[in-house]
């Protein structure tokens, strides 16, 4: 079975620009959710990735804790830029990529994320959550025919009739 990089790829991710503040990109990914960022140029080309690991690596120590006794708000160098921490070059795929030329990738270069483009524009990314789901989607998926079967027979409401039947000696 050959599945396809944009497949799986979340669509269309948010970006931060490789000019802006590291404090405010933190707060952006962190409201938003995500724990990796395309970081782009002037003109919307795929410039690096700032994920949460390059955040974590440019956080002042911290530690002394609020007024609820929780760690602090992360504090960063006031002058700090993304392009400064963001993880470059980015690798990137073509959309119609093998999924599996992409996990390879990501192994061998021990990196958690990668771009899809088309027509060398970025169209989506895959990170490593991305991959998980698809290998936990494998996992709760039956694996033989043998299997596939039972699962017919007895969860489906063919299959409730079928067992009622042979209850009843039919």
């Amino acid at each position: 079975m050959e599945i396809k990089a944009n497949q799986t790829m979340t669509p269309n991710p948010a970006t931060v620009s490789y000019k802006d503040d590291l404090n405010s990109a933190f707060l952006y990914m962190r409201r938003e959710g995500y724990r990796h960022l395309p970081v782009v140029d002037d003109l919307g080309a795929v410039v690096g990735i700032i994920s949460d690991r390059d955040f974590q690596r440019a956080m002042w120590p911290i530690n002394t804790p609020d007024a609820k006794g929780l760690p602090a708000t992360p504090h960063f160098r006031k002058d700090a830029m993304v392009v400064e921490y963001m993880s470059w070059p980015v690798k990137t795929f073509p959309e119609d990529t093998n999924l599996k030329v992409a996990i390879e990738a990501m192994i061998d270069l021990k990196i958690s994320s990668v771009v899809i483009t088309r027509e060398n524009q970025m169209v989506g990314i895959i990170t490593h959550e991305d991959l998980l789901r698809i290998l936990m989607s494998l996992l709760n998926e039956p694996t033989s025919v043998k299997e596939r079967v039972m699962d017919f027979a007895f969860n489906t409401p063919l299959g409730k009739v079928t067992e009622l039947l042979a209850v009843a000696g039919v």
